[in-house]
């Protein structure tokens, strides 16, 4: 029993780090488009002005 406990723990883990993995990219390109449109959106502002 303590055996398939702790390969449930190594699969539990290795997919949480792969998610995490993968999340990153993710989390990265989405904070950087938003950057870049509030970036966009303050230089139209000030063009318009």
């Amino acid at each position: 029993m303590q055996t398939f406990t702790m390969v449930l723990e190594e699969i539990w883990t290795s997919l949480f780090m792969w998610f995490f993995y993968a999340l990153i990219p993710c989390l990265l390109t989405g904070w950087s488009a938003v950057v870049q449109s509030q970036l966009t959106a303050t230089s139209a502002s000030e063009a318009l002005h």
